[in-house]
């Protein structure tokens, strides 16, 4: 074991038990590069301690798992991205969007190299397949409008994590494919293919409000703002850990991070919201409230708090 890692895993908690520190319980993705690697981060770092916490950590695989576990009361904060988000503010008494730690990667619409598509309105008539999940659903629903072909393309649904359906699109069985990070990097990365439209998609930060006081809750925001500085500092090993936790390699996970402006340093780290991805979060409620996955009057001002 290296010497750097060992004196991390050395003195990375507190004592069980120890009152001087408040428990906390965290949730994340393990196939979400950016959530499982600040999960991570702090799981084998000193870093909540060092700001007063006893950390717990769940891992979920799919937003059923992430949903099932925080309705059961297994977890005070957890991260979700931005469309998804809604509907767990809705279904999720007492939760509240507190931040953002910036871009969890990108969604593209995809097609072959060699295709004779050239942009969104060429794929009218055709047959696109899409990665499921509310962001993907609302970008693939805007892209379909503005190029006034809704309704005239055949869509399906992909299964997994589109593995099937990107060999349908190499074999051209598929006009177009709709992929997010870290899926579309590794279609990417492995196919002849090209982006014919793309947008990025960010993370939210998601507590149960009631579970810790507020000053806790603004501990926990500086512990997440030193993650990401970490994350910065040791982008090798930030990769690693969330490649292991998502089991998908390293390089990989490195290529999804170096999208959030954070990691590769472009910025300095912080969870305040930008006003780009607020526009976006509010075209993700009303996106919910239009596709009834949230009530028509659903607010998101009430379940938003500034960075504490």
């Amino acid at each position: 074991m290296r010497p750097l890692l060992f004196a991390l895993l050395a003195g990375c908690s507190a004592p069980p038990g120890d009152s001087q520190h408040t428990p906390i319980r965290i949730g994340a993705s393990s196939l979400t590069p950016l959530h499982a690697a600040l999960s991570e981060i702090l799981k084998r770092t000193d870093i909540l301690a060092q700001h007063g916490f006893l950390g717990s950590f769940l891992d979920f695989e799919r937003g059923k798992d992430q949903h099932e576990r925080c309705a059961a009361g297994e977890v005070d904060a957890t991260f979700s991205c931005e469309a998804a988000a809604m509907v767990h503010l809705h279904n999720l008494p007492g939760t509240v969007i507190s931040g953002s730690p910036g871009q969890l990667g990108a969604m593209a619409l995809l097609v072959r190299q060699d295709s004779p598509v050239q942009g969104v309105v060429d794929l009218g008539g055709g047959r696109v397949a899409y990665l499921g999940g509310a962001s993907a659903d609302l970008a693939l629903d805007g892209w379909l409008a503005q190029a006034g072909i809704a309704g005239t393309v055949r869509i399906e649904p992909a299964q997994g994590h589109g593995e099937r359906e990107v060999e349908e699109l190499e074999a051209g069985r598929l006009d177009g494919l709709l992929l997010w990070d870290p899926w579309l990097a590794k279609a990417l990365d492995e196919h002849a293919f090209r982006v014919v439209e793309s947008t990025p998609f960010w993370s939210v930060v998601v507590d149960f409000d009631a579970n810790l006081p507020d000053e806790a809750w603004h501990r926990y925001d500086e512990a997440l703002v030193d993650a990401l500085a970490w994350a910065h500092d040791h982008p090798d090993d930030a990769a690693a850990w969330a490649a292991e936790r998502g089991r998908f390699p390293p390089a990989l996970a490195r290529e999804v991070l170096d999208a959030n402006d954070y990691f590769a340093g472009r910025a300095s780290p912080t969870l305040q919201i930008s006003a780009v991805h607020q526009e976006r979060l509010d075209a993700c409620a009303a996106w919910a409230a239009k596709t009834h996955m949230v009530p028509p009057d659903f607010a998101l001002a009430p379940r938003q708090k500034p960075v504490r």
